[in-house]
């Protein structure tokens, strides 16, 4: 039994590495997402250092793509009700108090 033991222990130490490694991956690549965004965040400011209007209404335009494309996978996969969507998007706009349809930056 002592060597089945052994085999089985460095089987799960093996095993063990590799859930580690993964988020160590996964650790990178959110910093790397992280850093991109803080580097296109940049890029919104000219070089005299005010907002630039076209590259923030550009960026506005693709967050806005990307969230209507996101709810609209929620509900045609069924994976979210589309009353239960509406409903949280107005329960995360009175976080702040005011239900505006707006959410501080």
């Amino acid at each position: 039994m002592g060597l089945l033991n052994w085999m089985f222990d460095i089987y799960q130490h093996d095993q063990i590495n590799q859930v580690r490694q993964k988020q160590t991956n996964e650790r990178w690549e959110v910093l790397e997402e992280l850093a991109a965004a803080r580097q296109e965040a940049a890029a919104i400011r000219s070089t005299t250092g005010s907002v630039d209007g076209e590259r923030l209404a550009e960026a506005i335009g693709e967050l806005a793509l990307g969230v209507k494309a996101l709810q609209r996978l929620l509900v045609d996969t069924g994976i979210v009700d589309a009353s239960a969507l509406a409903e949280m998007v107005r329960a995360v706009d009175r976080e702040d108090g005011t239900e505006d349809g707006r959410s501080p930056i």
